[in-house]
């Protein structure tokens, strides 16, 4: 693997591991728990879902956690960071393909 795909994979751990810390501090702010396995699913079905107003319907259709305007706010702010998060990384990808020639 070259250098250069290093420093992304580096960067993409580095952010995913933030993403993580985040989403345990606010579930932890709002329901008073942060298990590793719920934050993972809520990062992942946000990674999935399309709109952040979908992501609050699978919440809402899963009953995985009471959906209060507390956790609406909090799952359009995770949507948001992931999809961001989703974006920068193919852009990445993209630029080193780019200039890798």
């Amino acid at each position: 693997m070259s250098q250069r795909w290093n420093v992304v994979l580096n960067g993409e751990n580095a952010v995913a591991m933030e993403l993580v810390h985040y989403v345990g501090d606010r579930l932890h702010d709002l329901l008073g728990i942060s298990d590793r396995y719920v934050v993972e699913y809520l990062i992942g079905l946000a990674g999935k879902s399309v709109s952040a107003a979908s992501f609050i319907q699978q919440l809402r259709d899963t009953d995985t956690v009471t959906v209060d305007d507390s956790m609406v706010a909090f799952a359009q702010e995770l949507w948001n960071k992931v999809s961001q998060w989703h974006i920068m990384f193919i852009i990445a990808v993209y630029c080193i393909q780019l200039f890798s020639i």
